[in-house]
């Protein structure tokens, strides 16, 4: 689950007493970088350079937010890390895209099929994100979290 389903960067920010501005513009830079590598991704993948192959730049995605999930576990870094680290998270924020480009290349011949491998992996996809956030982040536990399942 994409860890940007809470608004922990916005909460560690308000416990650490910044003014009210940064706390609600800062996380926006957030979503800057999502789009950004979405968009990088999106290009370097149909470039030259990959030819239409997706699986390396979802790697790539996803080891940008690897990243910044790791470096905030340890939770012992410093300020200029953890600020990286928060805006990392959203680094596979675009992932959905290029996976959507990929269903016509793995799914070339049959439209509903590639329709309905879409619709699945689209509920899949908010089902997680559901349950997996409620269940294991637990937005009371803030700024500190550390991951654990919620019997409730």
């Amino acid at each position: 689950s994409l860890p940007s389903y809470q608004p922990v960067f916005a909460l560690w920010l308000k416990s650490t007493k910044h003014p009210v501005y940064e706390i609600n513009v800062w996380p926006t830079g957030q979503l800057a970088v999502g789009l950004v590598v979405q968009i990088l991704a999106g290009m370097i993948s149909d470039s030259r350079l990959l030819r239409g192959k997706r699986w390396q730049m979802i790697l790539i995605m996803q080891a940008g937010t690897f990243f910044g999930a790791v470096s905030l576990a340890a939770w012992d870094i410093s300020y200029a890390h953890k600020l990286t680290a928060y805006y990392f998270l959203y680094f596979s924020a675009g992932v959905p895209g290029i996976w959507y480009a990929w269903y016509v290349d793995l799914v070339p011949h049959d439209h509903e099929m590639r329709g309905a491998i879409i619709a699945l992996s689209n509920m899949f996809s908010f089902l997680q994100s559901i349950w997996f956030t409620i269940a294991v982040w637990l937005t009371i536990a803030t700024p500190k979290v550390a991951a654990k399942m919620n019997p409730a």
